[in-house]
């Protein structure tokens, strides 16, 4: 079994080791997350009559960079990727 992987990044693939390719999907995941926090929080801002986008900003900005926030994010993201490469492997119990 080989410990190297192909990590597609727009039209090209790149040979790098397993656990490379599944650090780099935890953090797209949390990046995705952080984006969809600030819609929400936008979106937030424009609902409740405080139209300044950057308030909404700065305010997703300081939750965002809570080390709890990140932690939790970071965590959430690694056994997200750590459960979807399990199930590929057929440790998920297929029968």
């Amino acid at each position: 079994m080989s410990d190297r992987t192909m990590l597609a990044i727009g039209r090209t693939n790149i040979s790098v080791p397993k656990i490379a390719k599944r650090a780099v999907q935890a953090l797209t995941i949390t990046g995705i997350a952080a984006l969809v926090s600030l819609a929400i929080v936008a979106a937030n801002g424009l609902l409740m009559g405080k139209a300044n986008p950057m308030q909404a900003f700065w305010t997703w900005h300081a939750f965002i960079t809570r080390p709890d926030i990140i932690s939790t994010s970071l965590l959430t993201a690694i056994v997200a990727v750590g459960y979807y490469a399990w199930q590929r492997s057929d440790g998920g119990g297929k029968r």
